[in-house]
């Protein structure tokens, strides 16, 4: 699946390129747009106080890129985003120097009661700590689309329990780890990228949860391993806006009629178009945490009124508006 700083799959061989730079946290989607067809990988870290919100963008290549036409492409993402050039790095990495080069910028983390660290870290301790190697996956808690979902996840536990969680696009298995520890529930995970589930498979491992997450190769809904597993009362989803509105409908078919969705890897001018799709379905917008220029959103299932609208067509629109949903919202913190 297709999520924030999702590594492409590559070979890397004796060694990569790697290319760095620094620029505030808004212009990050547009830098990324600007390399990520000459990248093999992007990365996107936090530096320095967390209140100047500046990140570190990292980027992978096959080949040594061209100083000149690097420049070109980050001058015109410059200009649309009304900064100065940033300043690149180019160096060249041997493939153990990029693996400890992606240690070095992947601290443990503490995200609500959930403790992650990378295996090269000792242990945390602690009844929600997991052990996460990202490898060429997305979702180590350090994003803010991750840290939105483990955060939503942690709230949904205030209220009460889930018995049949699935996560798509689960990436590294973190967020279906972290629903497994919590609720203590049997779930299902799934991601399209086979690097991805592998990755996940042996995190799962790591953490010993063999017996309570399964990690699935599918894509989205269509796999009977999901369809035989629904319905489900809590799906979560951190990807990007394009797959999170085409699978509304599979999302609205497969969630109990008192289900949750938590969706995440949405761009705060994105939320109003995410929630309009699934509102239309019937959902109601519970609330939204918002970290940055990240969205993370918690809808609910609209129990007898979500089936009516399914059945009667996935075209079925604005039943409810956009405003009300949001309305229901009212009083909640953004954090």
């Amino acid at each position: 699946m297709n999520s924030p700083d999702r590594p492409h799959a590559a070979k890397i061989g004796a060694g990569v390129w790697r290319i760095e730079f620094t620029v505030p946290e808004v212009a990050v989607p547009v830098f990324e747009a600007a390399i990520e067809a000459q990248s093999l990988a992007l990365s996107v870290f936090p530096v320095g106080p967390a209140a100047h919100r500046r990140r570190l963008v990292s980027a992978i290549m096959a080949e040594r890129p061209n100083p000149a036409n690097l420049r070109a492409l980050l001058d015109v993402a410059a200009v649309r985003v009304g900064i100065e050039l940033p300043q690149a790095d180019i160096a060249w990495l041997p493939a153990a120097g990029w693996v400890e080069r992606s240690l070095d910028l992947l601290p443990p983390i503490r995200v609500g009661r959930f403790q992650i660290r990378g295996s090269h870290h000792p242990p945390i301790g602690g009844p929600s700590s997991l052990c996460i190697d990202a490898g060429a996956a997305f979702g180590t808690g350090g994003h803010e689309s991750t840290r939105g979902c483990l955060m939503a996840i942690e709230r949904l536990a205030h209220s009460r329990t889930y018995r049949r969680p699935l996560d798509i696009g689960t990436g590294t298995g973190v967020l279906a780890m972290a629903m497994a520890q919590l609720f203590r529930a049997h779930v299902i995970a799934g991601d399209n990228d086979p690097m991805a589930v592998d990755v996940a498979r042996r995190n799962v491992a790591r953490n010993e949860l063999g017996g309570w997450v399964r990690i699935r190769e599918v894509d989205g809904f269509g796999a009977s391993a999901v369809s035989r597993g629904g319905p489900y009362d809590l799906i979560v989803m951190n990807l990007l806006l394009g797959p999170i509105i085409v699978m509304a409908p599979a999302v609205a078919r497969h969630l109990t009629d008192d289900g949750r969705v938590i969706l995440s890897g949405l761009l705060r001018r994105q939320a109003r178009t995410a929630i309009a799709r699934y509102v239309a379905l019937g959902l109601r917008l519970d609330s939204r945490i918002t970290a940055g220029e990240w969205e993370t959103l918690v809808l609910r299932s609209g129990g007898r009124a979500k089936r009516h609208l399914v059945a009667n067509g996935d075209g079925a629109r604005r039943q409810m508006p956009v405003g009300q949903g949001e309305r229901g919202a009212a009083g909640q913190s953004d954090i």
